[in-house]
């Protein structure tokens, strides 16, 4: 019994040494416990080196982009394998290739998430655009001889203005329409010629 002791009743207690800073979070992210003291050593080289915050996030990256990390050291190192599964030592060793990735990685992410915020607004511009389009006024019937006709469809006529007027003290504001069809006549607005 090791590092265990045994205490009243045969309970057995253990005085099992936690780990802590990098080792800490290594352990937690692998689920595995670093036994071997100069893997601690690597660990806290690699704080000291990186310091804490950016030596955490460069585990917290590697360890699931482990495959990705081997891809970019074979790139440089054609004929050295490297581990399958994550390894202190190794990682320790190529820390500065490690964050190259890391930050291209990050780099990537950050250009995709921009495009997909940008996706993300053109989308909703369109949603509001098509939610905000007005519909078109409501359908204006006027009931008028041919010679009436012509005047209101010609705004240069002498008379059009006097013509409006009339229309406007009788229905109210008249709209006036901006769209034409290719005979001349207002798309929004129907004729109906008295007799």
């Amino acid at each position: 019994m090791n590092n265990e002791k045994v205490v009243d009743d045969n309970k057995v207690v253990s005085h099992h040494h936690k780990s802590q800073g990098l080792s800490a979070i290594w352990e937690d992210r692998t689920g595995s416990t670093i036994t071997n003291p100069k893997q601690h050593k690597q660990l806290k080289r690699l704080k000291e080196a990186l310091g804490m915050e950016r030596a955490t996030q460069l585990i917290d990256y590697i360890l699931p982009h482990w495959s990705e990390f081997g891809s970019k050291y074979t790139d440089n190192n054609p004929n050295a394998p490297y581990p399958a599964e994550p390894q202190i030592g190794f990682l320790t060793k190529y820390h500065a290739l490690a964050l190259v990735t890391l930050t291209e990685m990050q780099s990537l992410a950050r250009q995709k998430a921009k495009e997909e915020q940008a996706r993300k607004e053109a989308l909703a511009k369109a949603k509001n655009e098509a939610a905000t389009v007005k519909s078109p006024p409501t359908m204006t019937i006027l009931e008028c001889t041919p010679a009436q006709l012509a005047v209101y469809l010609n705004p240069d006529h002498e008379l059009n203005s006097a013509f409006l007027d009339a229309v406007t003290a009788k229905y109210g504001k008249l709209w006036r329409p901006a769209k034409w069809d290719e005979d001349g006549i207002p798309c929004e607005v129907d004729f109906k010629l008295a007799a």
